[in-house]
């Protein structure tokens, strides 16, 4: 069983942090595989006081995607990812807090382009320079999760008070934002006109911003509702899945679920429903 802690950000993180998350589990000797299927967000991960996940992946063609497994990171940084790359490997107990972004968090935090980490994994020790190191080093000193929420907020504020051009980036936070509250209510047309922009230049400034054109961005999104949809209504049938997922028809879906998993809806739930199943319970909300 895995035990989740959630807490959502204060003040100006508001705008840019999802969410914070701690898991804590045992897998009582078992090899559990979690999917790294399309996901349409950036995360951070910080391993507490346990081993490191190893990564299996899921054909040769991609086994330089993440770095050796046996040599796996305490820390990593994930950007969006498109398509399924393989699975990450537990056995045993595992403490592990995520720092969850908004579309346009990550760029505007760090004020780097979110292309650099699209479809990546990476050593967060080696990609920011070891930025992360003091924080890192202060969650394996026995504090509890709204300590580690304080001190990240206090992290991430002081980073976020060093970009002076977030002005430039409020249209596209917004329109990004919306998409993942309501990925299927406007067109990305409509949304570029909202934005007071060309439809290519809004094309190119979400881009840059959140990492990837907005519409991949919303099929992800819309590929990830479906999946949260089934993982906690097993009984929802696809069709059902459909309809409140703003799907056209069960072929739309199919093309989506194998593009972005590998696997039809079905076949990927009965290979990996093992996992989900694990992971369903309800998290503690906090803060």
């Amino acid at each position: 069983m895995i035990h989740t802690h959630i807490a959502g950000p204060s003040g100006i993180l508001k705008e840019y942090i999802q969410s914070f998350e701690l898991k804590a589990f045992d897998t009582l000797n078992e090899v559990i595989k979690k999917p790294c299927h399309a996901f349409h967000e950036v995360l951070i991960s910080l391993i507490i006081d346990s081993k490191k996940p190893l990564f299996e992946p899921v054909c040769e063609q991609i086994s330089s995607y993440f770095c050796d497994p046996s040599k796996a990171p305490f820390s990593g940084v994930m950007g969006i990812q498109s398509n399924m790359k393989g699975f990450f490997v537990y056995q045993g107990r595992f403490k592990i807090f995520i720092i969850h972004f908004k579309p346009t968090g990550f760029s505007s935090i760090f004020q780097l382009p979110a292309s650099l980490i699209f479809d990546q994994f990476l050593d967060a020790g080696e990609f920011f320079k070891n930025e992360l190191e003091v924080l890192h080093a202060q969650f394996h000193e026995k504090v509890n999760f709204s300590d580690m929420v304080n001190l990240s907020e206090r992290f991430l504020e002081k980073k976020l008070a060093t970009n002076r051009h977030l002005w430039k980036n409020e249209s596209i936070k917004k329109a990004s934002n919306f998409l993942i509250r309501e990925p299927n209510a406007l067109s990305i047309q409509q949304l570029a006109y909202h934005s007071n922009m060309t439809l290519k230049t809004f094309e190119r400034n979400f881009i840059g911003l959140v990492g990837i054109p907005p519409k991949l961005f919303t099929r992800i999104r819309r590929f990830n509702q479906a999946l949260e949809l089934k993982h906690y209504h097993e009984k929802l049938s696809w069709l059902d899945v459909c309809l409140k997922t703003g799907y056209f028809d069960l072929m739309h879906l199919n093309k989506d679920f194998k593009a972005f998993s590998g696997n039809s809806p079905a076949s990927f739930f009965k290979r990996h429903f093992i996992y989900m199943k694990n992971s369903a319970s309800k998290p503690n909300t906090t803060l």
